[in-house]
């Protein structure tokens, strides 16, 4: 197998995973704000929505972060020329 065929690959999947993670925890904070919103009628949603937006924000740099320092592993394990220094 080519190593630098699996270079590109490497970070495309990655990349997808994290995407993909983002996406239903952004699915899920946004239901949860929709149905206590929904029950207690009082516009607790509104509050609720922006302490998700700043949760969601930091957890999803989060994931970028960790999803970064994987490839940068990745690529030192499939190309011996990248040290981990």
């Amino acid at each position: 197998v080519c190593t630098r065929s699996l270079l590109p690959s490497i970070t495309g999947m990655i990349v997808v995973i994290a995407v993909n993670i983002l996406c239903i925890i952004f699915l899920v904070v946004f239901w949860i704000t929709f149905v206590v919103d929904s029950v207690f009628e009082q516009n607790i949603g509104t509050w609720l929505a922006g302490l998700g937006i700043l949760g969601l924000t930091l957890f999803n740099g989060l994931i970028l972060i960790v999803a970064n320092l994987v490839v940068d592993v990745l690529y030192a394990v499939v190309d011996p020329r990248v040290r981990l220094s």
